[in-house]
This record gives structure tokens, sequence and C-alpha cells, in this order.
């Protein structure tokens, strides 16, 4: 009987011992479960609008994007349309793209700063941020912020003890009262290229800042166009100033306000020169699109090379890893530019009148990218122009005039830079086209990608 009462004893804490082992098992596997689902819901889920293209992990604010131990320096985090009222402080060198900088919004609330970049070499673009004290705050090293929209802040990018970063392709409007575009302090060796700011106080505001360059620059209806205290050896050239009450303030800075001759300096609405003569001394009868007299800014800021009309600056492709661009001078509107070597030695483009009787281009071409042995040919809505040239090192400057009433421009050489052969572009296709198949990244590429060979934001932000 003892035997029996034993065995059963044993068999009942074996029952036991498996009910407990069970359970445990199925609660370790419950949470297993749990984790998996949780991660797929990251990775998965499309209601989560924060995307890690590396990783596949998928985030509900970009904040959190930013934190997630799996986010490492060098990814990209792909951001949907929407409003995020968030407060982004970017610790990790990170591509961050928005999907439409129209509609990518990144709000304040009215306080702080909508995005602080505190790591070095940050690219982010594609976002309009708003409503806040400092839209986008820059203190760090080597950075792209190119393509955004800032709006309704006090400052709209602020640099701060910031080196070697580049703010390009950027719209900047309507900032608080005594509000500022762009604001750099204590900054060093930056870029400040092709951003268009208006209907603010202050355009670019410079303190104890040195060797930046800032130029194609649109800058339009700003009390101040340029502050500048304690900043000198800065560079300005072909930037558009419209409609400012003081194109320039100031203190205590000496700085470079033009390139050398041809390429000159800036357009000035207030500038008031004529255009009669050409050369580096504007001695030589003929006209060349710079003002025959300096403009002057205070005794020791001046603009040697005033241009007599706004420039636009229009991108002309990347070969051998060069990228080129085409700068057009004209007192008439200009649209529809193009040029592909593709198609032959030449490039058009449309112009509008302005309500002048008479309109001129100047058009600088890269030696480089389209060149003739022999002459170039000019047209004006299909008839024969006549020109003249100026060459320096690096482009050939063609200047000519035409009726108010012209609408097509052609302007043709006898060779053009070559392409990239087919092969090595079906090659470098059929690549492109693996990796992504590999990486299993769903089809939302970077709609507001940074040209981060020159970090120019091919397309700008309206």
């Amino acid at each position: 009987m003892k035997a029996i009462s034993l065995n059963r004893l044993r068999e009942q804490s074996r029952q036991k011992v498996s009910k407990a082992f069970m359970l445990s098992f199925c609660l370790s596997l419950a949470l297993s479960v749990a984790c998996l689902a949780c991660n797929v819901s990251m990775s998965a889920s499309p209601d989560l609008p924060v995307a890690n293209i590396r990783s596949g992990l998928r985030y509900e604010t970009i904040q959190s994007a930013i934190d997630a131990n799996e986010t490492l320096n060098g990814d990209t985090l792909t951001v949907d349309e929407g409003i995020y009222y968030e407060h982004v402080n970017v610790t990790k060198s990170l591509i961050i793209v928005g999907e439409n900088c129209s509609t990518t919004i990144v709000d304040s609330g009215g306080y702080y700063r909508g995005f602080i970049i505190s790591a070095n070499n940050v690219t982010l673009t594609g976002f309009t941020v708003q409503n806040a004290r400092w839209a986008i705050y820059v203190n760090s090293n080597g950075n792209h912020v190119c393509g955004n929209r800032v709006r309704y802040s006090d400052v709209g990018i602020y640099l701060e003890s910031t080196n070697q970063s580049l703010i390009a392709s950027n719209l900047a409007e309507d900032m608080n009262l005594y509000g500022e575009c762009i604001y750099l302090r204590n900054a060093e060796g930056n870029i400040i290229q092709q951003n268009t700011l208006k209907n603010s106080t202050y355009g670019v505001s410079l303190a104890s800042s040195q060797r930046n360059l800032l130029k194609e620059n649109t800058i339009t209806n700003c009390y101040y166009t340029f502050y500048l205290g304690s900043s000198s050896n800065n560079t300005f050239y072909h930037n558009n100033i419209f409609n400012s009450t003081f194109d320039v303030e100031t203190y205590y800075s000496r700085n470079m306000w033009n390139s050398s001759y041809p390429a000159g300096g800036n357009y000035w609405s207030h500038y008031a020169g004529t255009d009669q003569y050409r050369g580096a001394l504007q001695n030589i009868v003929g006209s060349d699109g710079v003002g025959d007299t300096a403009y002057n800014i205070t005794a020791d800021n001046m603009d040697a090379y005033p241009l007599i009309a706004p420039i636009n600056v229009f991108d002309a492709g990347t070969w051998n890893q060069n990228s080129y661009t085409i700068a057009i001078i004209s007192n008439s509107t200009i649209s529809g530019f193009s040029f592909n070597p593709a198609e032959g030695p030449f490039l058009h483009f449309n112009l509008t009148a302005q309500n002048q009787s008479a309109g001129f281009c100047r058009v600088a071409i890269p030696k480089n990218l389209m060149w003739t042995e022999n002459g170039w040919n000019v047209t004006v809505d299909a008839n024969q122009a006549k020109y003249s040239a100026i060459i320096d090192e690096t482009y050939t400057f063609l200047y000519f005039t035409y009726a108010s009433n012209a609408r097509v421009i052609e302007i043709r050489g006898t060779s053009v830079i070559p392409e990239f052969p087919s092969v090595l572009l079906i090659f470098m296709v059929l690549t492109a086209i693996a990796f992504y198949a590999a990486k299993h990244v769903r089809k939302k590429s970077l709609l507001r990608e940074c040209w981060l060979n020159r970090g120019i934001q091919r397309v700008i932000c309206e």
C-alpha cells in the first residue's frame, strides 16, 4: 500500500511539474509572439509614417525613429506626408527625407525649435517647418539642409558655431516680426546657395562669421537684405535682390561683393547704372550684362561688377563627377530651359518680355560642357542673331539682344560633353534595381533628393 501511495505521489508531482512547464512555455511563447507582432507592426504597418530604409522598421514619430537603437549613423529615414507636432533633435548622422516639402510639415506650436541638428553630416530635405522660435537650428558640421520650406518663425534657418555645411534651395518666407530668414552666428566655411528668401525683416544676418559663400540666392521684400556685424571675408555674388528697404547694413565688417570679371557680382533692384561698356575696367565700347559703374554699399564694401538684370542658374547635368550649370542674365522672364547632350550640342529656352522695348541675354556656358571650333549659332525665333563673346578660363559668355516680342532662343555649338556609355548606363540601372529588390523596400523613394555631390536640391520647394 505504501508503495502504491508513493507512486501516486510521484505521478502527481510529475503532472504538476509538467503543468508548470507547459504554463511557463505558453507564457514564453505568448511573450515571443507579442514581441514578434510588435516588430511586425513596426516594420509592416502602413499606419506608421516614418520608415528606416535599411532596417525596414517603421515608427510613429520622427524622434522615435531617430532614437531607436536600430537606427544607425548613415541610415536614411523617410517621412510620409502629414503634420508632425514635434521638436526633433537629430543626434545621429542621418539622411531625413520628407515625402513632399509642401505637405510634410513639422509644427512646433509657436515655441522652441522644429529641428535641432546636433550631429555632424546630417542631410535634411523635403519638409515645411513652421511656428517655431528657430525652425531649423544647426550647431554641428558638414550638414546639408536643402529643399525645405521654413515660415512663421523667429528664425528660419539658424547656423551657430557651424562649419562646412551647405544650405541650398530652401524657401524661407513670412518670418515673425523682426524675424530672420537665415542667421549665421560664429559660422565659418559654409555655402548658402540658391535659396529663396522673402517677406521678412531680415533676409540673411551674419554675426561674427567668416569665410562663408553666399551665391545664387533670391531675396525679395525684406527690410534688410543683408545685415552683418563683426563678419568679414565672406563672399557674395550672383544673388538677386528685389525691393528691399536697405540692401546692406554692416558694422565692423569688410566683405567681397562680387566674383571676378566677367562673371560679375549681384543684381540689385536699386542699382541705377547703365551698360554701355565692357571689359574688366568697363572702358571698352559694348554691353556685357554688367553695370558700367560700381554699386557702393559702404566705404569699405562695394560690388565692383553689379549685374544689370536678374540672373538665373540652371542645372545642366553631372558628368565624370563634375556638376555643370548654365547662368543666364536677362531683362526678360526665362522659362522652358532645355539642354540634353544626347540631342546634340545645343540648348534652348523661352523668353517673355517685361514691358521693355528691347531685350538682352548673357549666357554663360561651361567650356568643358559645350564648345565650338568655328563660331556659335545663336537664333532668336529661328532668326540669326549677332552676338559678342567673352571667354575666361572656365566659361564662354555670349551676349546678344533681341526684339521685345522674342519667344525662343537657341544656342548651338559644334561639340558637347559625352554621355555615359550605354552599356555602363544599363549596368547602373540593373544594379540599382537589384539593390532595392534585395532590400525589400517599399516603393517610397526619396522624392526630395539632395544632390549629394554638391548638396543642391534639384527641385526647389514652392
